[in-house]
């Protein structure tokens, strides 16, 4: 089932390219093939609209854009090298664990959907220089606690598009109007579900990701797997 985004799009002018473009890239992959393709599995991401969401309040949400099997398959297990999160960094407190491995140490399946959500992504907004190729790729694995990340908006090392895909579990997501604000949207992710966020810089120069915070999850453990290119390059992670 191919799904587009949550919200409905609005009717814009001189903006984002966002017609005669697929709404969705559905790519197939067949046991038989190489590794690349070693999967017998539907990768499903609708992204029409994102631009104008995107660039104008700064988030968007797919429910359900890539199928659970999918998801679990890019789980990281219990015994991965996780590293505990800081308990706070500034004002944001936070609690769980991440884990950031090496380009070479990347599944097929992970390659394959950081370049089937890139190049959509660079069709919507019209314009592949302001949307990099994602270089940095982790997870993050939360379970119940009194928090999983407060409120906080990414780093202006972080440009373009900042994708999070829930892997397993559920957990509020909250958007905010700044640091001590009020929440302006709010929802349950689910697994499969996935959140863009603006990144620095993107269609202004002084645009910013959202201010966004995340609860632990209620019962048992939430996994997620982020995408973002960093103008630091691979390796640095906060």
């Amino acid at each position: 089932m191919i799904r587009s985004g949550h919200h409905p799009r609005p009717a814009v002018s001189g903006g984002p390219r966002s017609s005669h473009m697929p709404s969705c890239v559905r790519v197939s992959m067949d046991p038989s093939a190489s590794i690349e393709a070693s999967r017998s599995r539907v990768v499903t991401m609708g992204v029409a609209g994102a631009a104008v969401e995107v660039l104008g309040r700064g988030w968007f949400r797919i429910p359900g854009a890539i199928e659970p099997s999918i998801c679990r398959s890019m789980q990281r297990p219990a015994e991965a090298p996780w590293r505990e999160l800081a308990p706070q960094v500034g004002q944001v407190r936070m609690s769980g664990w991440y884990h950031q491995p090496a380009d070479s140490e990347l599944s097929a399946d992970v390659r394959q959907l950081s370049k089937d959500l890139t190049e959509p992504l660079q069709h919507e907004f019209g314009d592949h220089s302001a949307i990099p190729e994602f270089n940095e790729i982790s997870w993050q694995r939360h379970v119940s606690a009194e928090r999983a990340v407060d409120v906080h908006r990414d780093q202006t090392v972080y440009i373009g598009v900042i994708a999070v895909l829930t892997l397993v579990g559920t957990a509020q997501f909250r958007v905010f109007d700044g640091r001590a604000g009020s929440v302006v949207d709010s929802w349950r992710t689910l697994p499969g579900d996935l959140v863009l966020l603006r990144g620095a810089g993107l269609g202004h120069p002084n645009a910013r990701c959202p201010w966004h915070s995340v609860a632990a999850p209620t019962v048992g453990e939430r996994q997620t797997l982020t995408l973002r290119h960093s103008t630091r390059g691979a390796g640095w992670w906060e």
